[in-house]
């Protein structure tokens, strides 16, 4: 489970084709029908890891970005 105050984990052998991150529980602000997925959940990726950032209001509030993983 992630903390948004928890600080930054790190998750080893991520592997996209078979591996998933159920991130509900960080985007219960987040509405399908009424919302972009992007104004709340970000990956960034240096060529070596993926980092992962949530922004827990999206659009609402301006832009927070808040790294909670690093995927190698």
């Amino acid at each position: 489970e992630f903390s948004v105050r928890g600080g930054v984990d790190t998750i080893t052998d991520f592997d996209d084709a078979e591996d998933f991150l159920d991130l509900s529980a960080l985007l219960s602000a987040y509405d399908p029908l009424a919302d972009d997925l992007a104004d709340f959940l970000r990956i960034t990726d240096d060529a070596t890891d993926s980092t992962l950032q949530i922004d827990a209001n999206g659009a609402a509030g301006g832009v927070r970005w808040v790294t909670i993983a690093t995927l190698e």
